[in-house]
């Protein structure tokens, strides 16, 4: 299922009040949800890059970095979020981030989706683009939230949505703090050099089909998938 099929869907089964987005590009994923509270973090693109129809959406041209440490997401949203996608720069350390900041403003009920954790190629899941399609090294956080965060984990589903997937977090948890406490170990294993690229026996063992995702998302909030 290509992600622009994945995602529609997945907005319609989340029905997000609160939406944020990290990685923002034109547009597309903001303009899914109209009658969301949508925060947008981008240092590349704001409102003048928009091709879609953005409504409800307060736009932070700026790493996502600097936005949480100048910005209290909990302020924003004071519902907190229903639905977050991070899609910022496809290096591990960014997204690894961008998840630990997120998942300090999670609530019961809400899930995060990290992009583009299923590369096709090693040239892809490189660190270094290499001018073709490129994914990155996002992939790594499969392993790693596999080894210090297995609850997390375990209540994660690994979607086939192509062209190169995404992990669906279901069930953060603001009150762990595992990431932080061995952020820096964290750090010194998946940024060794030396790391293996593309542990295949990870994506074998837990990606599904994104409609069965979807099916499952949607059973878990009690709420019918449309075909």
């Amino acid at each position: 299922m290509w992600y622009k099929t994945f995602l529609p869907k997945l907005h319609e089964i989340i029905r997000p009040a609160g939406y944020v987005e990290i990685g923002i590009r034109h547009g597309y994923s903001l303009s899914l949800s109209p009658i969301a509270n949508k925060i947008a973090i981008d240092p590349v693109y704001g409102t003048t890059e928009m091709q879609f129809d953005i409504k409800n959406c307060r736009f932070f041209k700026m790493t996502s970095d600097d936005f949480f440490r100048e910005h209290d997401l909990d302020e924003m949203l004071p519902q907190g979020f229903d639905l977050a996608y991070i899609d910022g720069l496809h290096l591990f350390e960014f997204a690894l981030r961008d998840l630990i900041n997120l998942e300090k403003h999670a609530k019961k009920g809400s899930i995060i989706i990290i992009d583009d954790v299923i590369p096709r190629t090693e040239a892809e899941a490189n660190r270094k683009a290499t001018g073709g399609p490129w994914a990155g090294d996002v992939w790594k956080l499969v392993d790693c939230l596999s080894l210090y965060r297995p609850r997390l984990f375990e209540s994660s589903l690994l979607a086939r949505s192509e062209p190169t997937g995404c992990l669906v977090l279901t069930a953060p948890d603001r009150q762990d703090d595992a990431l932080i406490k061995h952020y820096d170990e964290i750090l010194k294993t998946y940024l060794d050099p030396l790391y293996p690229v593309m542990p295949g026996r990870l994506f074998s063992q837990h990606a599904m089909p994104a409609s069965e995702a979807l099916a499952a998302i949607a059973e878990s909030k009690g709420r019918s998938l449309t075909q």
